[in-house]
Order: C-alpha cells, then sequence, then structure tokens
C-alpha cells in the first residue's frame, strides 16, 4: 500500500487548461517549476536505483494547497546508470 499526500488543488493541467493559470504570479510559477526540477533531480541522482522518467506531463503534476507540486504516474522501471 502506498500513501499519499492529500493535494487539494488538482493536478497542474486542470490550472493550465480550465483555471486561471495565466493570473499565476511569477513567485508561483518559480515555485511550481522549481518544485517539479527538484523532484525530478533526486528521482535522477538521489534515489537508489534511481529513476528516469521518460514522460512528463501536467496532468501527472499534483499541486497542494500551498502549490507544492508532487509527481505522480511516472514509470517504476528504474534507469541504471553504470559509470565508469
Amino acid at each position: 500500500m502506498l500513501v499519499f499526500e492529500y493535494a487539494s488543488n488538482g493536478t497542474l493541467y486542470e490550472h493550465l487548461h480550465y483555471g486561471e493559470a495565466a493570473q499565476f504570479s511569477w513567485l508561483r510559477r518559480m515555485k511550481i517549476a522549481i518544485g517539479i526540477t527538484q523532484s525530478l533531480r533526486y528521482l535522477h541522482t538521489e534515489s537508489r536505483p534511481p529513476f528516469a522518467i521518460s514522460e512528463l506531463k501536467s496532468n501527472s503534476v499534483y499541486v497542494t494547497e500551498d502549490f507544492t507540486p508532487k509527481l505522480s504516474s511516472f514509470s517504476s522501471d528504474p534507469f541504471y546508470c553504470d559509470i565508469a
């Protein structure tokens, strides 16, 4: 069983296509973008084994009440990187 934090603001896709994303402040946009890149960096470099997300979509990025992004629905196939 997996337990996830409840993301009360739905998906980034919903905000981009049906919400008021055009009215997001630059601070909010940067918070979402930085949060996504930090999550990707963690999955690619710090998790063991590292994960590679081949297709990140806005409908698999959930946002919490304070607009912190949470990634979901990515492949659980680990990407093994052999560094010589």
